[in-house]
């Protein structure tokens, strides 16, 4: 029995050291400040000192900090533990605290059908070319994966796909379906010339924004981290829906058990052709009932707007997988589509986004990505 007591007491003490180790393994993390401070100001200085409070020497500031951004925003880059993120987190000042991630380009024959190839962004545009990186996921139904003009895998590959819905080609050779299908692919795939000329947009000014941020938790203080605005104010913390944001999305999160109602209200500007009539289209699964009130938009002059409502309802939905649809405006030459995704959130959960899980509700003292109670965003 001796021997057995110091077996499982040395397993308990391995055990213990290399929780510890493992708190105490330095990662690197971005501290955000927010905006730059105005006037003469060293925020290396800054940097320094927070790094010196919390890590205690200059020489562990010295071997911890990385780089101080001091140009287009107020932060810095150091190898933090677990416990001194924490304490950054807590700090008057610190917008967020957030790891940093190496992310690795992939790429094939992309440029050819994004069309920006030399033929397309030639000699009269090829001075005045900007390049976004835009990462929406993948959609295994975009052209982005059609194979056509890819030779076979080899042989020795055994890759396979696994789930509904999709299929594997020469392109696609191993995937998994997953529970949160509508919510990872993204958009799909970008066509930069159908930019120039989408039909309809959807305007949202900055106190649409302010109000949805304000129903998912912030408050003054934080609003204006965001905001770097001090006349931005938040009038109301409660926690709500945001479905009035004008956002070409529509997102309905259903508590379990209960019945599918919502409605959306939503304004499209006309920056295609003066005289246009767009008529509203959709699909969706037919047990879920949509309206579109008016479904025939008409424009008489570019920059004339229009505002639409859409009812979404249903019966009692419970543990239901995501239902996805898309409601549609067509004029006969343009197509604006907005996805809409109906799924259930425990009862008594904060609303949740269409790229987030249900959170409960955090008390905003100070924002951050390690906050104990989670971090409530979207809509």
């Amino acid at each position: 029995m001796p021997e057995l007591h110091s077996f499982l007491y040395s397993l308990l003490l391995a055990a213990f050291l290399l929780t510890t180790c493992h708190a105490q393994q330095r990662k690197v993390h971005i501290v955000y400040m927010g905006e730059l401070p105005k006037g003469d100001f060293s925020v290396a200085s800054t940097h320094h000192s927070m790094l010196k409070t919390v890590l205690g020497s200059k020489s562990s500031v010295k071997d911890s900090l990385i780089y101080s951004y001091g140009r287009s925003f107020n932060g810095f880059a150091a190898n933090l533990t677990d416990e001194e993120v924490e304490s950054f987190s807590d700090m008057e000042g610190v917008v967020s605290v957030i790891p940093n991630h190496i992310l690795k380009l992939h790429t094939t024959r992309s440029w050819d059908f994004m069309g920006i190839s030399k033929d397309t962004v030639g000699p009269p545009k090829e001075g005045n070319v900007i390049v976004g990186l835009l990462d929406t996921g993948i959609w295994p139904e975009s052209e982005s994966f059609n194979d056509d003009g890819f030779t076979a895998p080899p042989a020795k590959w055994k890759g396979k796909c696994t789930g509904a819905n999709f299929t594997c080609n020469k392109c696609i050779m191993d995937a998994k379906k997953h529970d949160d299908r509508e919510f990872a692919y993204g958009s799909g795939h970008i066509n930069p010339e159908g930019a120039l000329d989408p039909g309809l947009v959807y305007d949202a000014s900055e106190g649409d924004y302010i109000n949805f941020l304000c129903k998912q938790g912030y408050n003054t203080t934080t609003l204006r981290k965001i905001t770097w605005d001090n006349s931005s104010v938040c009038t109301s913390t409660e926690p709500g829906r945001a479905w009035d944001l004008n956002y070409p999305s529509f997102s309905v999160a259903v508590e379990d058990g209960q019945q599918i109602l919502a409605i959306f209200n939503r304004t499209v500007t006309n920056v295609g052709s003066e005289n246009s009539i767009y008529t509203a289209s959709m699909y969706i699964p037919t047990s879920i009932g949509v309206t579109v009130e008016p479904s025939v938009l008409s424009f008489s002059k570019v920059g004339e707007q229009k505002s639409f409502l859409v009812m979404v309802y249903g019966p009692p939905i419970t543990q239901q997988p995501i239902i996805s649809g898309a409601i549609m405006w067509k004029d006969g030459i343009h197509v604006v589509r907005s996805p809409l995704v109906i799924y259930t959130i425990l009862p008594g959960s904060t609303y949740s986004s269409s790229y987030s899980l249900p959170h409960k509700t955090p008390n905003f003292e100070g924002l951050s990505m390690y906050h104990k109670n989670g971090i409530l965003t979207g809509k």
